[in-house]
């Protein structure tokens, strides 16, 4: 019997998960019913069965040439609004002063001037949401728009809202109609502008807004023949027939369906799903969600009944997950040693981080490091602090969690250097228990770096951007002679770069250790998805046990050699095989 690649094991892991995440988002209400159904089926229909891989560079090159953009949204996942996203940025990179207009339906037309005031700065973002009671008339996450909103304000991009309200059967047809006269307005008021909307991907059906929109400006024929384009995230089913072709792929695809209609791929589907999932039970359940917010209810009441929202649960299952996957043999009797808070606004019990040992400045340090990434796990209270549920977030911490099981390891303690060791072997975890379960995770990689420095090499950087460039540099530092600079680093007499690599970590509050570990995690993965790297190295850093004569620093040290490997591989591409027989040999966990 054929052995299965750990890239097929990848595979099937995502295949199982996807119908699992399909299953609960459709029995949590996911599923299309009554009017909504005919919609969905349309929608499906519309899909053409076979599609190209292009550049993003093509696709953009086919917008520029484009009047109106309809792109579709799945409201629950942060991908898909991250790629529309992402998508004017580079159309802002190539085309510095772009004549852009952004149309958005998760604001109604009625709420134009309230809009227009919070663009403005003539009234607050809390102002702004209630007055267009942003909380009961949309509800999706505010926080996955924003940024949308931002880069328009940032970017002096007009904003129109296209949504409406048109009770009773016909309802979406009539809302496509509102929409369809909405972009055919802006159209026509910004003649030299692309003009692009975020909507429902049920909308982009070849009979639904496409075709309502076509017989709304073929009406006005003054521009009947303004050229639309569709471009849709993550679909299912090119995801899998994709992920199937055994060829490599990005963190990002684009595909091109067929004649001004593409798809872009940048997480796998059971993710999206379960955003669902998480924001059905987080919007019904959970202490400050969107039905808690207006309701009065004090937030410090117990919620534990069985309709709130169990964050245990959602994590305990991500660890599950991992721990089966790599093998790491661990009972539920194991994974269920873990404590979880959940707040927006970082207002955390901290008497249990506090028993543990640690001071108010270091629990004060993991506080606001949860604020600034979205959570923090600590170690060796096997504490979960998180300010934003998405899977990406429980993911990196499941990851460092079952690194905490299976190894025993703890943060802190030792000297300098082996405290850099240790921050970096617990990012290397979370970044690869996250990249399984999303491999189509953006990470900060060795490419990241040096597409970073290369890019603000000649710019005068101020505030922060100027610490990343010094983080960026000491990463590829440390990367490049790390054995030298542990040495030195404990001798009596540390060295200038030595010097150096603390200033930054102590200026960034540790950025180079957990970046530096983000680089090791993400180069192992790697090389274990492409069968450079025996498998049994990633189930080793989850089984390393720190001792006095085994140090982190000595883990590290080897996956530095095994990265530094695969650089030097992935550029030659001759050595290859030779290189792959030594790692072969390279003693796992030595």
């Amino acid at each position: 019997m054929t052995k299965l690649t750990a890239a097929r094991k990848l595979q099937k892991l995502h295949e199982s998960l996807y119908r699992r995440a399909h299953a609960d988002a459709n029995a949590l209400g996911a599923a299309p019913a009554g009017k909504l159904l005919r919609y969905a089926q349309d929608f499906e229909r519309s899909l053409p069965a076979s599609f190209t891989r292009i550049e993003n560079s093509e696709m953009i090159e086919t917008i520029l040439r484009r009047r109106i953009i309809l792109f579709g949204d799945f409201h629950t996942f942060k991908q898909t609004q991250r790629a529309l996203l992402r998508l004017l940025r580079d159309i802002l990179a190539v085309t510095p002063r772009p004549k852009i207009v952004l149309a958005l339906e998760l604001l109604k037309c009625r709420y134009q001037r309230q809009l227009e005031s919070f663009m403005s700065g003539e009234i607050s973002e809390e102002e702004f949401l209630q007055a267009v009671n942003y909380s009961r008339e949309w509800g999706f996450p505010w926080h996955h728009y924003k940024p949308l909103i931002e880069l328009a304000r940032d970017h002096m991009i007009p904003v129109v809202c296209v949504n409406s309200d048109h009770p009773g059967p016909r309802s979406l047809e009539m809302r496509d109609g509102t929409c369809a006269r909405l972009l055919a307005n802006a159209s026509e008021e910004y003649p030299d502008h692309i003009v692009f909307c975020l909507i429902g991907e049920y909308h982009l059906a070849d009979n639904h807004l496409p075709a309502t929109l076509w017989n709304e400006l073929a009406r006005r024929d003054s521009d009947a023949a303004t050229p639309l384009m569709r471009i849709l995230c993550n679909v299912d089913r090119y995801y899998f027939d994709l992920d199937g072709s055994g060829k490599p792929l990005g963190s990002t695809e684009v595909l091109r369906l067929k004649r001004d209609f593409y798809c872009i791929l940048n997480s796998p589907p059971w993710m999206k799903w379960q955003s669902f999932a998480l924001w059905e039970e987080m919007r019904t359940g959970f202490p400050g969600s969107i039905e808690h917010a207006d309701s009065g209810a004090d937030a410090d009441d117990d919620h534990g009944d069985d309709d709130a929202f169990d964050l245990d649960f959602q994590f305990l299952g991500l660890a599950k997950t991992l721990s089966s996957f790599l093998g790491l043999d661990l009972t539920k009797r194991d994974l269920v040693k873990f404590h979880s808070q959940f707040s927006p606004t970082a207002e955390f019990a901290t008497e249990a981080l506090i028993s543990a040992g640690y001071s108010k400045r270091e629990v004060a340090v993991m506080v606001e490091s949860a604020a600034l990434e979205g959570y923090y796990f600590d170690c060796k209270s096997r504490t979960l602090l998180i300010t934003t549920v998405s899977i990406n977030n429980l993911a990196e911490a499941a990851g460092q969690y079952l690194l905490a099981l299976g190894s025993g390891f703890v943060e802190g303690a030792g000297s300098e250097a082996e405290r850099f060791s240790k921050n970096a072997l617990k990012r290397a975890a979370g970044i690869i228990g996250s990249k399984i379960l999303n491999p189509r995770r953006k990470t900060k990689d060795h490419a990241f770096h040096i597409n970073y420095l290369e890019q603000t090499v000649r710019r005068r950087l101020l505030g922060y951007a100027r610490i990343r460039r010094q983080v960026s540099r000491a990463v590829l530092l440390a990367l490049g002679t790390y054995d030298s600079l542990i040495s030195a680093w404990e001798s009596s007499r540390p060295s200038q770069d030595v010097t150096v690599l603390l200033k930054t970590e102590n200026l960034s509050r540790g950025e180079v250790s957990a970046d530096f570990g983000r680089v090791l995690g993400a180069g192992l993965y790697a090389g274990v998805m492409r069968n450079r790297v025996p498998a049994d190295w990633i189930k080793s850093l989850f089984r390393y046990k720190i001792t006095e004569d085994r140090p982190a620093s000595v883990f590290i040290g080897d996956l530095v050699r095994i990265v530094n490997m695969l650089l030097v591989t992935g550029k030659s591409g001759r050595r290859e095989a030779a290189e792959t027989n030594r790692l072969q040999k390279f003693p796992a966990a030595s």
